[in-house]
């Protein structure tokens, strides 16, 4: 809560000082892959560690992102603060006659960031930018082991895990004006940076470890980032 509140207060500290400027609100929904190799090592230890035929059901898959974004746009270039939701998941599952066996796993993150844009091809209703942004990564994880057998319950266990890492988002971004609105399409790489592993608790040395690798399981965020944007821009009296 207190990243979130920061985050706030820096937008309208933003706005504050943007008396001459042009103030754009974004809103931006696209679809994200997840590399997660480490997570995805842990799975596979997992299912071959089984007595019994396993399969993952889920392994990960790219799913949606979402962005909201406030910036001040100046002659050729943008610049301002931006806020990534994403998240994913897996499941290991078996079932017979004789019981089920699922674990699932479910990882989110949060990342307030810096976002800047330039232009590189201009047109009077549309624009070309090469944009970046980066900023803080906090990444959680949620794990869930679920075992029955002949109609009993054997196992029922839950854990938490988080992470503090930091990233970088290089792209194209392509606006088309209507009015005061625009419209984006973008596409860039998303890049987790950072050697922080998953950890429960409070406890930092309390790690995930993916024996396939002999190496701490860290939050894999990496991945392509396509997504689609509207924007509206509160223009200032000139």
């Amino acid at each position: 809560m207190y990243k979130n509140l920061l985050f706030v207060l820096f937008i309208f500290s933003l706005a504050r000082v943007a008396n001459s400027q042009h103030i754009k609100l974004g809103y931006q929904i696209g679809l994200g892959t997840y590399s997660m190799t480490s997570l995805k090592n842990i799975n596979d230890q997992i299912s071959e560690s089984l007595p019994f035929d396993s399969k993952v059901v889920d392994n990960f898959p790219e799913y949606l992102y979402f962005r909201p974004s406030v910036s001040l746009e100046f002659a050729g270039y943008s610049i301002g603060l931006i806020y990534t939701f994403q998240s994913t998941g897996s499941r290991i599952s078996a079932k017979d006659f004789s019981g089920e066996y699922l674990y699932d796993t479910k990882v989110s993150s949060t990342a307030p960031g810096i976002y800047g844009d330039v232009k590189i091809i201009s047109q009077k209703k549309s624009r070309l930018c090469i944009y970046s942004m980066t900023g803080l990564l906090f990444s959680k994880m949620k794990l869930h082991e679920f075992l029955t057998l002949q109609n009993s319950l054997g196992s029922n266990q839950y854990m938490d895990y988080k992470a503090q890492n930091f990233f970088l988002e290089p792209g194209l971004v392509y606006y088309y004006f209507l009015g005061s609105f625009s419209l984006g399409l973008n596409a860039g790489y998303f890049i987790t940076i950072g050697s922080q592993a998953f950890y429960s608790g409070d406890n930092k040395k309390n790690i995930l470890y993916d024996y396939k690798n002999q190496q701490d399981a860290k939050p894999d965020w990496n991945g392509i980032r396509a997504g689609f944007s509207i924007l509206y821009t509160f223009r200032s009296k000139q």
